[in-house]
């Protein structure tokens, strides 16, 4: 398992930049070909100074050293599937105690667990499979499974506050892994929004459903069928789930 070095200190967005933060070694191993281009620097370059403006006075979740965590956990060689979330869980008090953890779905332990989250048990238990229901979706990225939120970071309490900041960033990221995985990439799209995802990746094969959220979870989108009774994880063969 590959985690973050923490190098002297405790990383904090009080303490230190986005950008600071990748330049003290902390580049995903197995990334540099992708955080080297040009184009991305200019672009994390833009981000952390946006960011920079926001810590100064609002809470940021996940904590500095999560926000790349998905692609900490799964290099890009290792990667079956792709899981595409919107935007980070925005509850908490202070910068450590939230529910975000770096990874789509997945919950802090010990924090309360999301409906969504939920709905997506329940459709894996209807599949014939038995999650362990405590809310951490670590285990699933040994597996080959890329947790990615579209944005990569939000404030305290204002869901989706980020998603135009990381917009271009993520835009890229996808592509590039469709680029480097090819057709063997499997992308699970979950609602409206994940969908534009297909539209985005030039390879793989694309699984589209509804969103799990209980508002959305037993209903077909457009063309796509409703996430509970989709079969949309046994889909994919390749997968321990």
């Amino acid at each position: 398992m590959v985690h973050v070095e923490l190098l002297d200190k405790k990383y904090s967005w009080k303490d230190m930049s986005l950008l600071q933060f990748l330049q003290e070694g902390n580049i995903p191993k197995k990334w540099e070909k992708f955080f080297e281009r040009e184009d991305i620097q200019k672009i994390i370059y833009t981000i952390s100074q946006e960011l920079d403006k926001v810590r100064k006075t609002k809470i940021i979740y996940p904590s500095i050293q999560q926000v790349f965590r998905a692609l900490y956990l799964l290099p890009i060689d290792k990667i079956k599937a792709v899981i595409v979330g919107q935007d980070c869980y925005h509850n908490g008090s202070t910068e450590y105690d939230g529910s975000a953890v770096g990874l789509c779905f997945s919950v802090k332990p010990g924090n309360k667990i999301n409906p969504s989250l939920r709905s997506i048990y329940t459709e894996l238990k209807q599949e014939g499979f038995t999650p362990k229901e405590d809310g951490i979706l670590l285990p699933w990225t040994e597996s080959g499974i890329l947790l990615l939120n579209m944005a990569l970071t939000v404030e305290k309490g204002s869901p989706g506050s980020h998603s135009c900041l990381w917009y271009n960033f993520s835009k890229l990221l996808i592509q590039y892994i469709s680029h480097e995985r090819g057709d063997s990439i499997h992308w699970l799209l979950f609602g409206k929004d994940a969908h534009e995802v297909s539209k985005i990746a030039e390879n793989g094969k694309f699984h589209c459903v509804s969103h799990p959220s209980p508002l959305s979870a037993y209903r077909s989108c457009g063309k796509f069928p409703a996430f509970i009774g989709s079969g949309v994880f046994s889909n994919v063969k390749s997968i321990k789930w």
